[in-house]
C-alpha cells in the first residue's frame, strides 16, 4: 500500500529522514519506535503529504506522490479520503465550532448522502464516547476528550489507511484500553501505522515494530 524509497528530508539543513526505505502492507498493524527527534513525526507527515521527501520516492498504492500530483484537485481529494492522521496534538486539528461539526466536517467532503453522513457521524461519536459533547466547543475540552474527537473526526472518513502519532497521550487507562480494543477489531481491514511508547498497548495491536534510530533511519 506504501512504499518509500530512500526519502530524506531535513529543515533547514537539519536531518531529519535520512534515506528511508520501507514497505507498508494492507491488513496489518505497523508500530514505528524509536527516541525522541528520530524522525517518526516527519514520517507521517511525508505519509500524509504534508511534506514531501528532498530525496527519493514515496508510492501510495503504486502511484507516486509528487508536489505536482497534489496540486491537481481531484488526485488530492482522493488521496486525502484514502490517508488519515490524528496528531501527536489534537489542537492542531481541531477547528469547528462544535465537537458534532468536527465529526461531520470530514464525511461531508466526501460527497456522501446526507443520511451516510449523518450515521457516521452518530456512529464514532458513539465509538468514542463523545456524543454527550456534541454541542461543546472542541477547544474547551480536555486534552483526553481532545483526542477522542480527532479520533472520531478522522475514522469517520473511514479510512483505508490510518496514521496515529501518539493515539494514547492524556488519556485515562480505561479509554486507552477502549480504543486499543476498537484498534485490535478493526486494523484487518485497513492499514494501520501507529508511534507510540506504552509498551503493553503496542504488543497487543503490533504485527510489525519499525525501529528508528537516533540518526533518523529505520533499522530494523
Amino acid at each position: 500500500m506504501i512504499k518509500l524509497e530512500n526519502v530524506s528530508f531535513s529543515y533547514g539543513g537539519e536531518p531529519a529522514l535520512d534515506r528511508v526505505s520501507f514497505e507498508f502492507h494492507k491488513g496489518r498493524c505497523y508500530v514505528v519506535e524509536g527516541p525522541n527527534g528520530c524522525g517518526k513525526s516527519t514520517l507521517f507527515r511525508i505519509l500524509l503529504g504534508l511534506n514531501l521527501p528532498d530525496s527519493g520516492q514515496y508510492f501510495f498504492d503504486g502511484e507516486e506522490i509528487t508536489a505536482r500530483k497534489l496540486r491537481d484537485r481531484a488526485f488530492a481529494m482522493n488521496f486525502h479520503k484514502r490517508i488519515g492522521l490524528v496528531f501527536q496534538d489534537p489542537e492542531v486539528q481541531l477547528f469547528c465550532s462544535s465537537v458534532e461539526d468536527e465529526v461531520m466536517f470530514g464525511p461531508a467532503q466526501l460527497g456522501l448522502s446526507e443520511e451516510e453522513v449523518r450515521e457516521r457521524v452518530e456512529k464514532y461519536m458513539h465509538v468514542f464516547g463523545v456524543g454527550k459533547l456534541r454541542k461543546r466547543a472542541p477547544f474547551n475540552l480536555s486534552g483526553g476528550e481532545k483526542r477522542r474527537v480527532a479520533l472520531a473526526s478522522v475514522l469517520a472518513m473511514e479510512p483505508e489507511v490510518l496514521v496515529l502519532d501518539e493515539p494514547f497521550n492524556g488519556l485515562d487507562d480505561m479509554c486507552r484500553n477502549y480504543i486499543t480494543e476498537y484498534l485490535e477489531s478493526t486494523k484487518s481491514e485497513r492499514l494501520v501505522i501507529i508511534s507510540a511508547h506504552e509498551r503493553e498497548l503496542t504488543e497487543r495491536l503490533a504485527d510489525v515494530r519499525v525501529k528508528m534510530s537516533p540518526d533518523h533511519r529505520i533499522v530494523e
